[in-house]
């Protein structure tokens, strides 16, 4: 019985954290990140931006789904311009820039 409403609360955690798209396709999954990418990458053009890619391993890291990850992060760093920084190095450039 203690089981089942774990599954049970796991489930309705899940589906909150994913926003209803649990079935979501892996090709799904990388053409969401590069719909997100484009827009930005259109955008950056005026001013710098910034994508944050949030993926728990549970959902992209899993065998079936890894190598669309991969395939979305290689698309996104072979453009112009772009760059994969961690919130330091985005915190020291944008220190310099109003220096």
């Amino acid at each position: 019985m203690e089981s089942n409403k774990l599954a049970s609360h796991w489930c309705y955690w899940q589906y909150r954290q994913t926003d209803g798209q649990i079935r979501q396709t892996s090709d799904q999954m990388h053409r969401r990140v590069m719909d997100q990418f484009e827009t930005l990458y259109a955008e950056s053009a005026e001013r710098p931006k910034i994508m944050a890619i949030a993926m728990h391993c549970y959902l992209s890291g899993v065998p079936h789904r890894i190598n669309h990850v991969r395939r979305a992060f290689e698309d996104i760093l072979s453009k112009p311009g772009v760059a994969a920084w961690d919130g330091v190095h985005i915190l020291d450039w944008y220190k310099n820039q109003s220096a």
